[in-house]
């Protein structure tokens, strides 16, 4: 059997405005969210859970403060200008919440408004998600570079996809299943648990807070 070397694909209750975003980039809502906030009855921390499906999303939101924690479900849409969800239950207020992507779509931030959208502002957040990007990997040593962003928080396996011409997709473990941090990271991976194929293509999967984050594809060539 020959085996080519391992290419191995080793990735708010809130209104989201999407106009910082990099030109030609979509923002999505889908993964875990955390940060904080700020109204005028103090600050907290507020976190989410989104899915979203062809510009439509739905998920929770949790705002924790001195007085404790509210969470609430939510709906809401995405198109390429604004993502608009809520309401927000801040204290005895119901908010809606406007911001924006920043220019990878990794943070979004803004204001939350009284009722509706177009209401008097009520207070500020700014909230990170989850993020892979591979930036690099060695088939002789079995290591995969990597970034991982996102709040301290946020920890989790990470998974090496391998895109083979013959046998399709195949997935490994990375640091033997151990739990990751974000940061930048080398790691060892189980490339001797891949089928012999030819690989042309990487992807890694940062599995936080119930999602399986991906990477961007990682070309071997």
């Amino acid at each position: 059997m020959h085996t080519c070397a391992p290419r191995v694909a080793i990735f708010l209750l809130v209104s989201v405005v999407v106009t910082s975003a990099a030109r030609g980039q979509t923002c999505s809502t889908t993964g875990p969210w955390q940060g904080m906030f700020s109204d005028s009855k103090g600050s907290g921390e507020i976190s989410a859970s989104f899915t979203e499906s062809a510009g439509n999303f739905s998920g929770t939101v949790t705002v924790t403060n001195s007085n404790g924690s509210k969470t609430v479900a939510v709906t809401g849409t995405n198109t390429s200008t604004v993502a608009t969800f809520g309401p927000v239950i801040l204290g005895k207020s119901t908010d809606w919440a406007v911001g924006a992507f920043s220019s990878d779509c990794s943070t979004m931030s803004g204001s939350f408004h009284l009722d509706k959208p177009s209401g008097p502002v009520d207070g500020s957040f700014s909230a990170e998600t989850a993020q892979v990007k591979i930036t690099g990997v060695d088939l002789v040593k079995n290591t995969l570079d990597v970034t991982l962003t996102g709040p301290a928080a946020f920890t989790g396996t990470l998974e090496l996809i391998a895109q083979g011409q013959f046998n399709g997709d195949q997935t490994v473990s990375v640091d033997n299943g151990n739990a990751e941090s974000p940061g930048q990271i080398t790691k060892s991976f189980a490339r001797t648990s891949l089928r012999a194929d030819h690989f042309d293509q990487l992807t890694a999967q940062w599995n936080v807070k119930g999602f399986a984050v991906k990477s961007g594809p990682y070309n071997l060539g």
